[in-house]
């Protein structure tokens, strides 16, 4: 059986240009039916995250692995909302799984019409789906659950020091762009990373602050707890816990810069270990993500409840 050390495998490859890094086509083909991982979810993300690194590297080849590795996906047992993602012509899901998407449509109306009942099973999945592939009627994958996901991203200096100068031009906080690796789900979030340049308070200059952020994957809950660690060239390192239900932690002053004065301060930044130009990489790490909690509906108050 394989497990997280096979998907770290192929997100790597997807998401950075490491020598030694390239699983073929018939590796992956050969892992994704017995990968150990909680959720169908990520086996998904892995699948349309591979397909379009290698569509990019070779329309043909990708075109190949989409038809090889879109059956091996056990639809039957993605979440809602990564089943309506498939369904939605705009997405690169829908793509990866265009050959499927007669019977996609399908799997979404018939688990909408049964929520919560194994219906695959109790209705007969081939009877309900002709021509659906072998895969989705495997059953559930044996769980062995993600413990952490890893995040690569990277900010154009130059664009980070022309955001510092409009932060105190301008008197309100800015937030960069950072470009960076999706993450696979963990514990039904989705996690990002923002940089923000913020005034100081006393409006003399800017401060640079780092956002780790959370997107619940479902509906009618509350965003759990969890870890994280940030780290950048220079030494730089900070570790925090995010509590039940907030959005977001904040890493305040990560690079220990201080108030810039009039936005930047090269001098600072040098001294930080920081580039002068090019791009600024961080990595970030999530793990030990809480339980998700699920909110109850609203009761009306006793004596004005229906009869």
């Amino acid at each position: 059986m394989l497990c997280c050390a096979v998907l770290c495998g192929i997100l790597t490859f997807c998401f950075q240009d490491v020598a030694g890094i390239n699983p073929s086509l018939h590796a992956v083909a050969c892992a994704l039916p017995d990968l150990q991982v909680a959720s169908e979810d990520t086996v998904l993300y892995t699948f349309i995250e591979y397909v379009y690194k290698v569509y990019r590297l070779s329309a043909e080849q990708g075109m190949d692995a989409r038809r090889v590795l879109a059956p091996l996906i056990r639809c039957p047992y993605l979440s809602g909302y990564w089943l309506t993602i498939t369904t939605d012509p705009t997405t690169r899901a829908a793509w990866a799984l265009a050959e499927l998407q007669p019977q996609v449509a399908k799997l979404l109306v018939l688990g909408s019409a049964q929520p919560g009942v194994p219906w695959m099973h109790s209705f007969g999945l081939q009877r309900l789906l002709p021509g659906a592939p072998p895969s989705w009627l495997m059953g559930q994958r044996i769980s062995k659950p993600v413990s952490s996901v890893f995040v690569t991203c990277s900010v154009t200096i130059s664009i980070l020091r022309e955001a510092a100068h409009r932060c105190v031009a301008e008197g309100q906080a800015l937030e960069i762009f950072i470009k960076q690796s999706s993450t696979p789900p963990l514990g039904g979030l989705i996690f990002t990373l923002q940089l923000v340049c913020s005034p100081a308070a006393a409006g003399a200059g800017c401060e640079v602050h780092m956002v780790v952020t959370c997107t619940n994957l479902e509906a009618a809950t509350i965003c759990p707890s969890f870890n994280c660690r940030l780290v950048s060239p220079g030494g730089h390192s900070a570790a925090a816990a995010k509590p039940l239900g907030a959005k977001f932690v904040v890493f305040k002053d990560f690079f220990k810069l201080g108030v810039m004065a009039g936005g930047w301060d090269a001098v600072a930044v040098a001294a930080k270990g920081l580039p002068a130009s090019g791009e600024l990489f961080f990595t970030l790490t999530v793990a030990k993500v809480g339980h998700m909690q699920h909110v109850k509906p609203a009761q009306a108050p006793v004596g004005q409840q229906r009869q």
